[in-house]
């Protein structure tokens, strides 16, 4: 299915519909049909602001429903021959990876041969730039883009959405004229293939770490950098025997945690004191005035165990206000008081007056999954 699918250029079109109920019947649909509405609902901009706040709420939508599905499946594996000028390979990468792919112009000559058997997204993403002399970027939706100058090379292992890369390994060898004591310090960085976004910064842990003289390894990890997306751990390897001339393995898990089974929760006519229950969390209207509308979520028996910084993520910031067949995207300030594992927003609109909204709408994650993946890094040559 291509970025510019009929179907999908219809339902983008019907979100500008009158009807409320014609709009969440497309709305629905391209939820649905996950990443590729994606690059339509953000390059097909509706004539009307009701339209444009309709695209924007139904995307948070399909990134959130389409996130959980991928991450509940086998990522990908891709066989795949890219030969020729870069620019005109753009549009088979934007077809193949179903976002949009932007070239610098310094590269679209540049010719590249790249045959990749059974390799995941990143890893053809990285063949292919170091074919090009290039690197490459991916904005949160997952779009790709191409620039100079290339990426150093570093030890690299691939598994699903994922990739982690030695950028630094340093050794120290200390004696006190009885014994000899070694270390080795790593930098690891961990990409996560985009538009995935766990709700939590990724965790790394090491599982196994032994030198090419087959010596056991003692592990800690620290945490340096870490977003929605990527990641660097500092990782202390003690132990090492004196003679040792390489890192056999390092067997990792690298932890994501994800929001699942995403739905949408509807007030309709929304007053002081309303409430909508989900699985994890319980939402109240706190109060309605000329300048604003409150929200209260609190979580539910299920949700007891799970973090307040965790829980806040659970209900995402987009929220839609309607009255009559005019919506409006709400702006929108979220806060929890020291203490208590309740989260509070408080929402305004620019059009819409919150005493005469017809109905208000949000996403809320019914679940969450832990997603762990296994990677190893081999034969990482000590200083």
């Amino acid at each position: 299915m291509s970025a510019l699918d009929p179907e999908i250029v219809a339902l983008v079109a019907a979100l500008d519909e009158e009807s409320p109920q014609a709009r969440d019947v497309a709305a629905a649909r391209l939820v649905a049909l996950g990443w590729p509405a994606a690059p339509v609902l953000l390059g097909l901009p509706s004539a009307t602001a009701s339209g444009r706040a309709r695209c924007s709420f139904t995307l948070v939508g399909v990134v959130y429903s389409a996130q959980s599905r991928w991450v509940r499946g086998e990522a990908p594996l891709h066989d795949l021959r890219l030969a020729g000028r870069l620019g005109d390979l753009g549009p088979e990468l934007a077809l193949w990876l179903r976002r949009a792919v932007t070239i610098d112009p310094a590269l679209v000559d540049t010719e590249v041969d790249v045959d990749v058997v059974r390799a995941t997204t990143l890893e053809v993403l990285d063949r292919l730039a170091a074919a090009a002399g290039a690197s490459w970027e991916q904005d949160v939706f997952g779009g790709l883009r191409l620039s100079s100058p290339l990426d150093p090379p570093a030890p690299t292992a691939y598994a699903g959405p994922l990739r982690v890369r030695a950028t630094r390994l340093a050794c120290t060898r200390t004696t006190d004229f009885s014994r000899v004591e070694c270390e080795a310090c790593l930098t690891l960085a961990v990409r996560l293939e985009r538009p995935l976004a766990p709700i939590l910064p990724l965790n790394l842990s090491v599982l196994r770490a032994h030198d090419d003289l087959d010596t056991e390894l003692n592990a800690t990890v620290s945490t340096l950098e870490a977003d929605e997306h990527d990641a660097s751990f500092a990782v202390r390897l003690t132990g090492l025997h004196p003679e040792a001339r390489t890192l056999k393995a390092l067997d990792l898990r690298i932890t994501g945690v994800f929001p699942e089974d995403v739905e949408v929760l509807t007030w309709t006519r929304p007053e002081p004191g309303a409430r909508l229950q989900s699985a994890l969390c319980e939402l109240e209207v706190t109060h309605v005035e000329g300048d604003g509308l409150g929200l209260v979520a609190r979580p539910t028996a299920e949700a007891a165990t799970i973090p307040p910084e965790t829980f806040g993520r659970l209900v995402d910031a987009a929220l839609l206000g309607a009255a009559g067949s005019d919506e409006e995207l709400a702006a929108v300030e979220c806060w929890r008081a020291a203490g208590s594992d309740a989260v509070h927003w408080r929402a305004r609109w620019s059009r819409l007056d919150p005493r005469r909204l017809d109905r208000l709408q949000l996403y809320v994650a019914r679940a969450l999954f832990v997603s762990p993946t296994a990677l190893s890094l081999r034969g990482l040559a000590l200083p």
